[in-house]
């Protein structure tokens, strides 16, 4: 039994899907099937209910991939401690965000400058599963303002807006109650995104179930759907003048009060480096000029 296998093991299992797997391990299907299927040999046990690309765990798999998942992070942290005791230190921090995708691109340029030595593994994901979450050192999300988390820290807080066709019935108003908006239709990101969960919040808040016409995981087309003149998108402030132009109008929210607090989760079960160390250091020095 080879660690290469499992780690394939642990990816298939996690994605339930052979094609999506290879992607993730930039191997063909055919192989990462042959890998499976020795490994399966190897066991003499089914890890899988196959139905064409589609998998599922075998009893016998589900348990096999619970023991293994935490087995390889004890070998992750091993080699991570060996290495920050070691000359050259353990120089690798994986970071996977799930929002302020207009603000990333700066923390990591001015972080990456700064500490050249260090590489940084970035994976941008704005409705990661749970499993997703355990794969990376430090995950960058955000929450509704007064929705508590005990095991992240608040990097800044900010205003939430609504961007608004200039065509848009609303568009002449310098700001709204939420409520006034709820006859009106609006797109968001994935449905179990941060972008909808902060509508969702909000809208409770204000008394009505927000009608959702439009969702979608492509920035582009998130933005380009936002420009039409029926959508309303709730939106961060201060990345409004960043991605629209003078078509679209800022509306401020009156009641209730929309903000967002952007926040960064260290992943507790895994082993801090002290390049990991600094990289969280640095991202509360970098985010406290953001604050409001």
């Amino acid at each position: 039994m080879q660690l290469l296998q499992l780690k394939y093991f642990c990816t298939a299992a996690r994605h339930e899907n052979m094609t999506r797997a290879a992607r993730e391990l930039w191997i063909s299907q055919p192989s990462l099937s042959k890998t499976i299927s020795r490994l399966e040999a190897e066991l003499g046990m089914s890890l899988f209910e196959r139905s064409g690309n589609n998998i599922r765990l075998s009893e016998a798999g589900r348990v096999f991939y619970e023991n293994i998942v935490a087995g390889l992070a004890v070998i992750d942290d091993a080699v991570k401690k060996a290495k920050d005791v070691s000359d050259d230190g353990d120089r690798n921090i994986k970071v996977l965000a799930a929002a302020a995708n207009l603000v990333i691109p700066s923390l990591l340029a001015s972080f990456q400058a700064e500490n050249p030595e260090i590489k940084l593994f970035v994976n941008n994901n704005l409705h990661p599963a749970a499993e997703d979450i355990a794969k990376y050192d430090f995950y960058l999300f955000a929450l509704p303002e007064g929705v508590e988390d005990g095991d992240s820290i608040e990097l800044a807080g900010e205003e939430l807006v609504l961007a608004v066709h200039k065509e848009h019935p609303l568009a002449g108003k310098q700001s709204v109650t939420l409520a006034e908006t709820a006859p009106y239709p609006y797109q968001t990101a994935a449905a179990d995104s941060n972008v909808t969960a902060n509508l969702l919040h909000f809208a409770a808040q204000a008394g009505f179930e927000p009608y959702i016409a439009f969702t979608s995981e492509d920035d582009r087309l998130f933005l380009a759907m936002a420009q039409l003149h029926h959508y309303l998108t709730l939106f961060p402030a201060r990345s409004f003048d960043l991605v629209f132009d003078d078509s679209m109008n800022r509306v401020a929210i009156s009641e209730p009060r929309c903000r967002r607090t952007l926040r960064l989760a260290r992943n507790k079960n895994r082993y801090l480096s002290s390049a990991a160390a600094l990289f969280e250091d640095y991202c509360r020095l970098h985010f406290a000029h953001y604050a409001e």
